[in-house]
């Protein structure tokens, strides 16, 4: 058996990133264990830095279980509130369109997008996937990235902008029609996942790999390096 490596993120080339799966699947885990090693890692690199070029978060937790450890920072919104997280973020991108901001690496993480979106009147839901999906076209250029995690990457919630997750990860054995609209080039190489916390990675339709979630052993501390860029 191979020797595991460590499967990086490369924000500069892939932007966005969606993290699909079923319930229990551990795609909320691997969003938790992303934030926090980028949180941990940028702000190391720019620890001689001025505050304002480290990195900073929201979070937009609509279920409002799995980020509660966020509760009462300024960075974080649960329920209808999430609205509030994704018009903060899209007020950034026109701030540093303008000028008017610094273009310090700011994560946006939006949990259960998809439950929020039928949650909400049609005008308010067309709104939100209006802005999520500006976002996911423009920020690039402003150093503003996306972590989406939902169970299913139906269109319908994009805004027709799903391509602009340029980096897909699935997390457990996906249906078939889910393989098809994310992993489709890779189809036939997709085998079944045997182990919690098992996935797949598709970046740009060009490279499949097989993922294994590292055990976080100190969540606390996990816990600790999201609440810095939150705060």
């Amino acid at each position: 058996m191979p020797e595991p490596i460590y499967w990086h993120w490369e924000f500069d080339r892939y932007c966005h990133m969606l993290c699909i799966g079923n319930t229990n699947s551990g795609k909320t885990y691997t969003g938790k264990l992303i934030a926090a090693r980028a949180a941990k890692h940028i702000n190391t690199h720019f620890a001689n830095q001025p505050a304002n070029r480290h990195m900073t978060a929201t979070i937009c937790d609509f279920k409002a279980y799995d980020w509660t450890f966020l509760r009462g920072l300024k960075n974080y919104f649960e329920f209808q509130d999430c609205m509030v997280g994704l018009n903060s973020v899209y007020d950034l991108l026109q701030q540093r369109q303008q000028g008017e901001e610094v273009n310090s690496f700011h994560l946006l993480v939006f949990d259960e997008f998809a439950s929020f979106l039928n949650s909400l009147p049609k005008k308010e839901a067309d709104d939100a996937k209006a802005k999520l999906s500006t976002l996911l076209m423009l920020s690039r250029a402003f150093n503003i990235h996306t972590l989406l995690i939902q169970q299913r990457a139906d269109s319908d919630y994009f805004a027709k902008s799903r391509d602009n997750f340029s980096c897909v990860v699935g997390m457990g054995n996906l249906s078939k029609e889910q393989k098809g609209m994310v992993f489709s080039p890779f189809a036939k190489e997709i085998l079944p996942i045997t182990t919690i916390g098992g996935g797949y990675v598709n970046c740009d339709d060009v490279t499949l790999t097989r993922i294994q979630v590292p055990r976080i052993r100190n969540m606390e501390a996990l816990h600790d390096d999201i609440r810095k860029a939150v705060s």
